[in-house]
């Protein structure tokens, strides 16, 4: 057995300890071939290819046999926190200063607001009304009393705003708006509420399992494993961040919010792709522990996915309340 291997030699198919025997050879209690150093190279060569974007979609038994007991290399250990920083911590990241620095934009807007009579079909203005508005990037600057406080139009009029941008400008706001905390910390609220406890949980789930056994490189070669994870759910993060970046365009570039509707489906997509990845991507690496070495009950397993998977969903959520009481 050479250093990387696990302390106490074990068949990967079915847990039985093949300590004090000599490898390979096959199982004593199941009969597989058993070669720890070729598994290792396989899954260690596997992992270094970047086959992570698609592991919710693999079948566990096409995955190498022993992903989660060998990848306890510094290589591995190395590319996995790579990857977790790349594509769940960058985003996250850049989404805060984005907005942080976003909420100091001014855009100042001309605002024309005219109403016609529904019946007329040539659309003759009843009511006009002209006023200056000023927006921050990454609010929702609804407007709500646009055209007067106490102005309500019959419910026979029709209502057309027409808006031109007038010019950009920065200043300090008076105060902290929700919706700023809500854009740019929901991000980093989703992967540190979503990504990062569940993987600290079954963690400390495996030292515990894995400790009885002295198998000292499990726990390490498990948390690489999960960093397998980290590419899929990035992809969640990325298209939040994206949705972010072009609500702040609309701001700038089309006045009249008409890519709006367009960017509530990203965020949509990007939380049923998050929950999605949770849910099929943590049972896709659960079941490479065919020896059902380093978890125990798969119910408690699925019970903290399940929990902590819907994190990040339920943020965007109360976002959304606090913001639309």
């Amino acid at each position: 057995m050479n250093a990387d291997s696990p302390d106490n030699p074990f068949c990967f198919n079915c847990g039985y300890d093949l300590s004090g025997l000599e490898l390979p050879r096959p199982c004593p209690e199941c009969g597989r071939l058993v070669d720890p150093e070729t598994h290792a190279a396989e899954a260690r060569a596997w992992f270094a290819r970047g086959s992570a974007k698609s592991i919710w979609l693999i079948r566990p038994h096409t995955l190498p046999f022993g992903l989660l007991y060998v990848l306890s290399d510094e290589g591995s250990a190395k590319l996995a926190r790579r990857r977790a920083a790349c594509w769940l911590w960058l985003p996250a990241i850049f989404a805060v200063v984005t907005v942080g620095l976003g909420c100091f934009v001014t855009v100042d807007y001309d605002v024309k607001t005219w109403h016609y009579v529904r019946s007329d079909p040539q659309r003759r203005p009843v009511r006009e009304v002209s006023e200056s508005e000023t927006d921050r990037l990454f609010d929702f600057n609804l407007h709500l009393f646009r055209g007067g406080f106490f102005f309500t139009k019959p419910v026979s009029w029709i209502e057309v705003v027409e808006r031109r941008r007038t010019g950009i400008g920065v200043s300090v706001p008076d105060s902290i708006e929700l919706m700023f905390v809500f854009w740019g910390c929901c991000p980093l609220l989703v992967v540190v509420f979503g990504y990062w406890p569940t993987k600290k949980l079954v963690l400390a789930r495996v030292l515990y399992r894995t400790r009885k056994r002295n198998q000292r490189s499990l726990p390490r070669a498990a948390e690489t494993a999960w960093g397998l994870m980290a590419v899929p759910l990035g992809m969640a993060v990325w298209a939040w961040f994206a949705a972010l970046m072009g609500y702040g365009f609309c701001e700038l570039l089309a006045p009249n919010n008409r890519c709006v509707f367009t960017i509530a489906v990203l965020l949509g997509t990007a939380e049923i792709w998050w929950v999605l990845v949770c849910l099929i991507g943590y049972g896709v690496l659960a079941r490479q522990d065919r020896s059902r070495v380093v978890f125990g009950s798969r119910i408690a397993l699925w019970a903290v996915v399940v929990i902590v998977s819907l994190g990040g969903p339920a943020v965007v959520g109360w976002g959304l309340i606090q913001a639309f009481p």
